[in-house]
């Protein structure tokens, strides 16, 4: 490929690997990435953003304070942040950016396609302001179906430095890059900058298309970290164009910084994989994809049913309906390994308590109580876990599947269909109806318990829980507290040791003989 000279490369892997970490690095991490980028052929480094105050927890690259800026003075490269325009009020940019003269020198401003005017707004006072100014405007692959972006393009070039083509959903296509460019130069002569997502593998010859159609400004990443199935591969782009002699390559430094970054991607995991392959294919959001793979109940097969349907609600098999019942006592055990520590004595729980029920929120360690019969629920995957925990041709329990409609199709084991029952309300669970705690809790009122006794919901020490973790404390934390509203007269205590709050703890101990 023969491609021009002219172009810049700019490395976005803090700022959009930030999604990963919260924004928040280790000091390591930060330390070697500024002494080895120093030696790589960077133009142009965006470390992080600026933003207004946020009601949840970001590190210190999602705010970038002057303080943190300032470190970055002695790098002999142009430092760039980004500004992102639905959540920031024009109000609010000049106190934003002002702080930052002498110290960075572009902007980039994140924009949906129907917010372009707002974004040319923002994109006057940073220009005003002395700074390089890039629009970078999501979604391109929808362009071409949406005139309002072109007919906005016009004159552009006297307000922003770069137009930047971000490829929000990884499923573009170099012909049609090739086409976008085209299109644009009908409306304006701003320089274009491209920023691309791996979904569907084509980052680097999505860029190399680019470039040869006279793109100036190229993203990338260290080791393609960044949202879903991550950027262009930093150091990708820059071995080949050192191929070409396009560029000179340290590639010493090049090394140090992908060892540390690999180091950190074995703990968050980012990178391609099917379900952002068929998202890329289908031009769905990362976030999206994001948020479901990071559900640990979900396996990548649900998340792409889900997705190819995600604009209607799906139908599951119709089953009976779980008959209420006066159930009144309800030993619900969780997954927490707080169920082995104490296997035994919970076994002899259930044998003095002849009349208790017995649920399991859990396949997990339901093997070690295959004498017992029960209820199991079946939520995204769980049933995947109850094969192997079963032996198949003595499985006799009741399987509990969320009611219709429902956000994805949970799987059912084919030999556990003839012993399934369907809830019929998710009260419980008004923005989870596919948490296993939510639809365990619907299950135990429908079941007409009035005293819950809980085993295996440890929880998680929020000092040593990973993100996830976390996420599923709070989360579980939030319908616990939900559930108490609602239903003050169901008693719950936790006969384990549990992290949760407001839930009363009583001994299992105290009450076997």
């Amino acid at each position: 490929m023969d491609l021009p000279n002219n172009f810049k490369l700019l490395d976005c892997s803090l700022r959009d690997g930030g999604y990963y970490t919260n924004w928040d690095f280790d000091q390591n991490l930060i330390k070697s990435y500024q002494s080895n980028i120093q030696k790589l052929p960077f133009d142009y480094i965006e470390i992080g953003y600026r933003n207004i105050l946020q009601k949840e927890y970001r590190g210190s690259y999602f705010y970038t304070p002057i303080g943190i800026l300032e470190k970055w003075s002695s790098l002999d490269k142009k430092i760039v942040l980004m500004i992102d325009e639905i959540c920031t009020p024009l109000a609010k940019v000049e106190d934003l950016i002002s702080p930052c003269k002498g110290l960075a020198v572009m902007f980039r401003i994140a924009a949906k396609p129907h917010r372009i005017k707002e974004a040319i707004e923002m994109a006057k006072i940073i220009k005003k302001n002395g700074f390089t100014v890039c629009l970078n405007l999501m979604y391109v692959s929808e362009w071409n179906n949406n005139k309002y972006v072109f007919s906005n393009l016009k004159g552009i070039e006297e307000i922003v430095d770069y137009l930047y083509m971000a490829d929000s959903y990884g499923s573009f296509l170099p012909d049609q890059i090739e086409k976008t460019i085209h299109e644009i130069r009908s409306y304006t002569t701003v320089k274009l900058g491209f920023h691309g997502h791996n979904n569907l593998e084509m980052g680097l010859i999505n860029a190399l298309k680019a470039i040869e159609n006279g793109v100036e400004l190229i993203d990338s990443s260290i080791t393609g970290m960044g949202r879903g199935a991550g950027n262009l591969k930093s150091e990708l782009i820059l071995t080949y164009l050192d191929s070409l002699k396009l560029r000179s390559v340290n590639f010493d430094s090049l090394n140090s910084l992908v060892s540390k970054f690999d180091a950190i991607k074995n703990q968050y995991n980012w990178g391609n994989n099917l379900a952002y392959m068929v998202s890329g294919a289908n031009s769905i959001a990362q976030k999206e994809v994001m948020d479901l793979i990071n559900k640990r109940f979900y396996t990548i097969d649900n998340a792409i049913k889900y997705l190819g349907f995600r604009n209607s609600s799906v139908t599951v098999k119709k089953f009976p309906k779980l008959n209420s019942s006066n159930n009144k006592d309800i030993l619900v055990i969780g997954g927490g390994l707080s169920v082995i520590d104490h296997l035994d004595s919970i076994k002899l729980f259930i044998k003095q308590n002849p009349k208790i029920s017995i649920l399991f929120s859990s396949a997990r360690f339901m093997k070690y109580f295959h004498e017992f019969k029960g209820f199991n629920i079946l939520v995204g995957a769980e049933g995947k876990r109850l094969e192997k925990n079963i032996l198949k041709n003595s499985f006799s329990n009741t399987c509990i599947i969320p009611p219709n409609p429902h956000k994805i199709e949970p799987y059912v084991p084919k030999n556990v269909f003839k012993f399934c029952v369907q809830l019929s309300n998710t009260i419980f669970a008004p923005e989870n109806c596919d948490s296993h705690l939510a639809i365990t809790l619907q299950a135990c009122v429908e079941l007409g318990g009035k005293k819950l006794h809980l085993v295996g919901f440890d929880g998680y020490s929020t000092l040593n829980a990973e993100k996830k973790e976390v996420f599923f404390m709070l989360e579980n934390q939030t319908i616990l507290d939900y559930f108490k509203i609602k239903k003050p007269n169901i008693k719950i205590i936790s006969l384990t040791p549990t992290a949760y709050k407001k839930i009363e703890v009583v001994s299992l101990y105290s009450l076997i003989k």
